[in-house]
């Protein structure tokens, strides 16, 4: 359906054709590739996740938006006076976000599975972006699935935002160190007889 793309403060690489062969460019963006097998029916709503409109959009609709007539391109963009003039709780996000990569809750899951002698998911993303994400493609309620569970950074914001939540891994010192990240819920139970 689309890509959306997360700019972060990611140290530059990949760091062997980047760097040392001076090939490729520094990576500044991790791509979120958002699929549906049925558009008409899916299930994320943009007014869920609005951002603060812009000062200077602020000020636009307390002028009561625009005072002129364009029409620009092959005409798909019309403006007449008044437009974007009435007032809304806030701006669509855009398909590039910029969300820092340092997560606390990162850390924190990534020095516990090591106390526990585990090997800790190595490509990880932060909290924020993965509550963004789940706040706009899902709504309360709505059950949300990860078939790449890794770290279980989804199945944390899930936990948070209020959705259920079922991911899985093939890899156990990723699912097992993750585990660490819910012990503190309601409900945890940690069954390691099943393997």
């Amino acid at each position: 359906m689309n890509t959306i793309t997360w700019r972060s403060n990611k140290p530059p690489g990949p760091i062997a054709w980047s760097a040392k062969k001076r090939i490729q460019c520094h990576d500044a963006a991790e791509y979120c590739i958002w699929f549906s097998n049925d558009p008409e029916h899916c299930i994320a709503n943009n007014q869920r996740e609005l951002e603060p409109h812009t000062e200077k959009h602020l000020q636009l609709i307390a002028r009561g938006g625009e005072n002129r007539t364009a029409i620009n391109g092959d005409g798909a963009y019309r403006i007449k006076p008044g437009s974007y003039g009435k007032p809304t709780a806030g701006r669509i996000m855009r398909n590039v976000l910029e969300i820092s990569n340092v997560c606390a809750s990162q850390r924190a899951y990534k020095r516990r599975a090591k106390e526990l002698g585990l090997v800790p998911h190595g490509a990880t993303m932060p909290l924020a972006l993965a509550r963004k994400l789940v706040r706009f493609l899902s709504d309360v309620g709505q059950l949300c699935v990860d078939p790449l569970g890794g770290s279980l950074t989804t199945g944390l914001a899930c936990e948070l935002e209020g959705r259920p939540w079922i991911a899985t891994d093939v890899v156990f010192d990723y699912i097992r160190g993750a585990a660490e990240r819910f012990t503190e819920f309601e409900g945890f139970e940690l069954a390691l007889d099943v393997l």
